[in-house]
């Protein structure tokens, strides 16, 4: 997420996957990418939120819907 005009800082970015807050992710200010390593995953579905706040207040959040799949040799398959 970016916000153009103030360049939202990483301490107003919250990130959830499947309900749970984590804490320890990356953010670029600038280019609003964010990653996180979220460990191995089960099979299935899992639900991804980042809810961003900006200084004077202003909300915006996304949210979606991850399938993760594992087929032979152990490869990760991941699609929305």
């Amino acid at each position: 997420m970016v916000d153009l005009q103030q360049m939202l800082p990483k301490s107003g970015v919250e990130l959830y996957v499947d309900g749970n807050r984590k804490t320890v992710f990356s953010y670029n200010r600038f280019s609003g990418a964010l990653s996180h390593a979220a460990g191995p995953l089960k099979e299935g579905r899992h639900s991804v939120r980042i809810r961003a706040t900006d200084p004077d207040g202003r909300t915006a959040s996304r949210h979606w819907i991850s399938r993760v799949e594992y087929t032979g040799n152990h490869v990760l398959r991941a699609s929305n």
